[in-house]
């Protein structure tokens, strides 16, 4: 008696672990870029062209001018900021360049220093651009 309710248990237990596990399978995870990925020379550049290039020209040690614009920034160590890349590729919180556009004072004065705040949407543009990798495109 003791064998059959043991087998009976089994075939339960068995029963339940096999209905529970069965789902409908969606296919595979694909993970697709954005739709509009932004543009480093399109989207980016010109912002830092109109907002920055007074204080971070060629000559300086940042330039955020049409030749080293990308250069000296993406994946570039921050000397200021020990730990911290200028713009960290996909990671804006951890970028220096997003950090100090946006005002976190934990990354000192906002940027741009002597020029208009950027607005929202250019903060955002930079923001998501960071996000989605920081592509010189």
């Amino acid at each position: 008696m003791k064998r059959i309710g043991i087998h009976i248990v089994l075939i339960f237990a068995t029963s339940i672990f096999f209905l529970s596990s069965c789902t409908k399978d969606s296919g595979p995870i694909i993970i697709r870029p954005p739709v509009d990925t932004l543009s480093f020379a399109d989207t980016i550049l010109p912002i830092f062209l109109a907002k920055c290039l007074n204080c971070h020209p060629g000559f300086a040690d940042l330039d955020l001018g049409v030749t080293n614009g990308y250069s000296d920034l993406v994946s570039v160590n921050s000397i200021a900021f020990p730990g911290y890349e200028r713009v960290a590729p996909y990671d804006p919180q951890n970028s220096v360049l997003y950090q100090k556009v946006a005002g976190n004072s934990q990354f000192g004065t906002v940027m741009p220093l002597y020029a208009d705040r950027l607005t929202d949407d250019e903060i955002g543009l930079i923001y998501d651009w960071i996000a989605q990798g920081a592509l010189n495109n």
